[in-house]
């Protein structure tokens, strides 16, 4: 594909129809397209998907930014529908997933986005993977699946869910002082925002059916107003807004020794952790085998 440039800004993209995955599938490499994103400037992340899960991970180690995804059937959701799931050989070409990156205002950008290529089916998810070796501001919407953001700095977006059915847990930890604006939202599960030392932030935390929760052992607190639902409060007197919302569930806020490191958690009654990246699932088998017997 022939580059070009307009306007200073260079972008070169690649769609990929994704086959049919079952769960022990390998995941789908989606090629991208433009300039290779290293490590030395943070990058961008914007990711778009038409529904399912979504992951984006910073890692310092990695050469430049990978992007996976893979299709599904989700037989309950097509239960819950009353149409039928599509079968495995439905599931070739159904959805298209486009990565592009390029460079605006000379910083990095990373876009990722995924599109039914035909009519939206309530039979079928995809899971989006994102790596990128260091992260600048993000911004993620999806639906039907959760979202577990690591390692992010600079202002933070996330949109999950577009009715009180097809929401997901929401989970941002970092190590980083984030003093940007943040809007964590959705429409039902549980979010988490747990930062650094040195963050800052007019925080204010709403969960419709569920309990708001702040805690801080670092920086100056004021101006707290405290209810069950929602808390709102005033960390070393920052500007910048931090917004946590959800129609469904818990919302959490932790400034922490570590944050980037202690967890994940979701709350399910029980700590689950996720099966990708693999690092991520190779703590969680380390914690597990360290658990008492019951």
């Amino acid at each position: 594909m022939k580059r070009t440039a307009l306007s200073g800004v260079v972008w070169a993209g690649v769609c990929v129809l994704l086959m049919g995955c079952t769960s022990g599938a390998k995941k789908a490499m989606v090629p991208i397209e433009g300039p290779r994103l290293g490590p030395e400037y943070g990058t961008r992340v914007e990711v778009e998907n038409w529904r399912g899960p979504v992951t984006v991970v910073a890692n310092r180690r990695a050469a430049g930014a990978t992007v996976r995804a893979w299709t599904r059937k989700d037989k309950e959701a097509a239960r819950e529908a009353g149409v039928p799931a599509p079968k495995t050989a439905e599931l070739r070409g159904l959805v298209s997933v486009k990565a592009v990156s390029g460079f605006e205002g000379g910083k990095p950008v990373l876009r990722v986005t995924s599109r039914p290529t035909d009519r939206p089916t309530p039979g079928a998810y995809t899971q989006l993977e994102v790596e990128v070796p260091a992260v600048q501001g993000i911004t993620v919407r999806t639906a039907g699946g959760d979202v577990f953001v690591d390692g992010v700095s600079g202002p933070v977006t996330v949109e999950n869910g577009t009715g009180p059915r097809d929401g997901g847990d929401v989970q941002v930890r970092t190590g980083a002082a984030m003093t940007d604006p943040v809007s964590l939202s959705t429409t039902g599960g549980h979010v988490l925002y747990q930062v650094g030392p040195g963050s800052t932030g007019r925080f204010d935390l709403l969960s419709e059916k569920g309990v708001a929760e702040f805690t801080s052992l670092l920086g100056s607190v004021n101006g707290v107003r405290y209810e069950r639902d929602r808390w709102r409060g005033v960390l070393d007197g920052g500007e910048n807004a931090v917004v946590l919302h959800s129609a469904r569930g818990d919302v959490v806020a932790r400034v922490m020794q570590n944050a980037g490191t202690y967890g994940p958690e979701y709350w399910r009654g029980d700590i689950e952790w996720p099966s990708s990246p693999g690092w991520v699932r190779r703590m969680g088998e380390t914690m597990k085998l360290r658990e008492p017997a019951p």
